[in-house]
């Protein structure tokens, strides 16, 4: 995720993206109480998005799952 703006604008999923995500974690204190921020798990953790590096042809961890490349981490 680091290396290009997916971290900016990417909310794949539903989700907030990861700089919202952070900074309304970091307002919300030390007691995690804050009703703005939420914590989000992915459905998907290793789906590889568009943009995102991949070795051609795909070598472990990468592997092709029906039209989508994922990362199997095992």
């Amino acid at each position: 995720m680091f290396g290009n703006d997916k971290v900016y604008d990417d909310t794949t999923g539903g989700v907030p993206t990861v700089v919202d995500w952070v900074d309304a974690m970091l307002a919300s204190g030390a007691d995690g109480r804050d009703e703005n921020w939420e914590n989000v798990l992915c459905e998907n953790c290793g789906l590889l998005l568009e943009g995102d590096p991949a070795p051609d042809p795909l070598a472990d961890p990468f592997q092709q799952q029906a039209e989508d490349i994922v990362i199997v981490c095992e």
